[in-house]
């Protein structure tokens, strides 16, 4: 991870100059935010011991002006968007997963040219609902952002890597969400449906967004069990699953995942992505509705 700072000139200057140079820096910043066309979470250890233990490393760093102790505003604009490495250079052996978003296509094209760099990619397409209206337990939204060119692409470049879409329940209430992790055959009909449009799109697995911070006991049990019914479907059916959790955040965060639901996890999921890069408002949704007014 890198960490850039800007800083701010000592002398005196007047109030226009103040913000212009307010201005800048905020915009430099708006850039290291939104330039992330790909979002990147690394599961492993650096493959490349030489790195680890050369001494010089630091100093062949400011040689390539990789870092700076003097960083001017100017110089993130200059150098934000420049990526260091060859695409074809993989310096982590472990899992690697990459997110991409369709309101941003940068990040397909960089996905595509950088492939060999990430074991899975995590396109974010789709939705789950709750089916009554069509008669159905579960429906899948969002398929018509699926882009199976961009599949093919991704594949040419790296014919090793998964594809695994990230699935988000939308449209839960309490009642469907306490539904969903009580009963078995429901959890059963959501692993179907989302399983149908893998196989249809010839995907790999999915990413699955599902663990919600219920401050009950029974429920984060359930619901863990529900998640466990899902994956071990998936996963008979042939396709992985990436399950993605909040962050600790502290001993007394309700709903946070502990070791004791991680090792009842382990064995269906082939990892857990820790939700750093959203705050979805349906999460405090959940909370509402299941524990009412």
């Amino acid at each position: 991870m890198y960490y850039c700072a800007a800083k701010l000139p000592v002398p005196c200057f007047d109030f226009t100059d103040f913000v212009l140079v307010a201005m800048k820096l905020l915009c430099a910043l708006c850039i290291l935010a939104c330039s992330g066309c790909l979002t990147l979470q690394v599961f492993g250890h650096a493959s490349d011991a030489s790195d680890q233990n050369d001494s010089t490393a630091p100093r062949k760093m400011l040689e390539k002006k990789l870092i700076s102790s003097a960083m001017e505003i100017l110089d993130i604009f200059d150098y934000h968007n420049q990526p260091f490495s060859e695409p074809a250079d993989r310096r982590v052996k472990g899992f690697v997963l990459g997110y991409v978003t369709p309101w941003n296509n940068k990040g397909y094209d960089r996905a595509v040219k950088y492939a060999q760099k990430f074991t899975h990619i995590s396109p974010v397409w789709l939705q789950v609902h709750p089916g009554e209206a069509r008669g159905e337990d579960y429906v899948v939204k969002g398929t018509h952002d699926i882009d199976n060119g961009w599949v093919t692409r991704i594949r040419e470049s790296n014919p090793k890597i998964k594809i695994v879409p990230r699935f988000l329940l939308e449209g839960f209430d309490g009642k469907s969400f306490q539904a969903l992790i009580y009963d078995n055959d429901k959890a059963q009909s959501f692993a179907v449906a989302v399983a149908k449009i893998l196989k249809e799109n010839k995907l790999d697995g999915a990413v699955l967004e599902m663990w919600k911070p219920v401050s009950d006991d029974g429920d984060r049990k359930a619901m863990r069990q529900a998640i466990k019914t899902i994956a071990s479907k998936l996963k008979k059916d042939g396709f992985q699953t990436v399950l993605v959790v909040p962050p600790s955040g502290g001993q007394n965060v309700a709903g946070r995942l502990r070791s004791e639901d991680f090792a009842f996890l382990a064995d269906s999921i082939v990892a857990f992505s820790v939700m750093t890069y959203d705050h979805p408002e349906t999460y405090s949704r959940f909370v509402e509705a299941a524990e009412g007014p």
